[in-house]
């Protein structure tokens, strides 16, 4: 059995790593607040834009336009998969699973252009045996509109140019109300007109609005925006929900420790009591020992 002096010594390392498990915790669950705010921020500006595409379309019907896949059709484009993972790790399974859902996708797929954001997903599909088209740095922890909109001009360009017929976007989602995160595959492009439209609950207002220099290029121009609001909430709900991940991991490492320093308490007990109990029954036979010596 161990000393008390080399439990003690446990005893102070597992309170050490509480105290760094229980840091991350709180700067994990500060930086999703912060996250989340800076999303509910640029959300009006995006959905501002959401409303000016719909409103071309319903005044528009017949427009045609490549980034809804109504253009002239350019054959010989590569399908494009953006992959969201983390740049680092202590998130649980967090990136296994983004991976693992990802090569099952990819896996169905000839010759697909992936892109990635984060570390982490990039080598491990490389591993994996899939080239890597392009990365995007920083995206993963560090998310904003301006990192957004340079993959958003990149993925566009690349889609309006032919070199890409389909852009999907495979990122964790985090479930309403709870605290499990869902990989998922969403299609960014080409955009869904249904999508625009309104709903029957809310009545068409008849405009008559005039498009400079044309309704085309108004369109154009705005799409890309619509785009690079859709990237910056996937990689905000990405990254919360690494962090999210990254919570519970620390939380169950905290927990682990709490429940590892009741039991090395018990035990220091235990060896504190029968060394106690050894230096009595010692004192105890010395005790006897000088009693039968002075009697003899």
């Amino acid at each position: 059995m161990a000393s008390a002096r080399d439990i003690q010594s446990r005893i102070k390392s597992v309170q050490d790593t509480m105290k760094i498990t229980n840091a991350m915790y709180l700067i994990s669950s500060t930086k999703v607040k912060k996250a989340r705010r800076a999303l509910n921020d640029a959300l009006p500006h995006f959905m501002q834009s959401e409303q000016l595409i719909g409103e071309i379309l319903r005044d528009l019907p017949e427009l045609e336009d490549r980034f809804f896949g109504t253009g002239e059709p350019i054959l010989g484009g590569k399908k494009g998969f953006l992959v969201i993972s983390g740049d680092k790790g202590l998130a649980g399974a967090y990136n296994h699973n983004i991976v693992k859902f990802a090569e099952g996708i990819l896996q169905k797929e000839t010759d697909p252009a992936v892109y990635v954001v984060g570390q982490l997903g990039a080598l491990a599909l490389q591993k994996a045996g899939y080239p890597v088209n392009r990365r995007f740095t920083g995206a993963a922890q560090q998310p904003s509109v301006s990192r957004s909109r340079r993959m958003a001009a990149t993925l566009c360009q690349q889609f309006a140019d032919g070199e890409l017929s389909e852009v999907y976007i495979i990122y964790t989602r985090m479930e309403e109300h709870g605290e499990e995160a869902t990989p998922v595959l969403q299609k960014l492009l080409p955009l869904s007109a249904e999508a625009f439209r309104p709903g029957e609950d809310k009545p068409q207002k008849p405009q008559q609005v005039n498009y400079l220099p044309d309704a085309g290029a108004v369109l154009g121009s705005i799409a890309p925006n619509y785009v690079t609001g859709y990237l910056f909430g996937a990689l905000v709900e990405a990254y919360c929900s690494e962090e999210n991940a990254r919570m519970l991991a620390m939380k169950s490492a905290t927990d682990s420790a709490a429940e590892m320093l009741r039991e090395l308490s018990v035990i220091y007990n235990s060896v504190r009591q029968a060394a106690i109990t050894q230096q009595i029954v010692e004192v105890a036979g010395g005790a006897k020992a000088q009693k039968r010596k002075r009697t003899s």
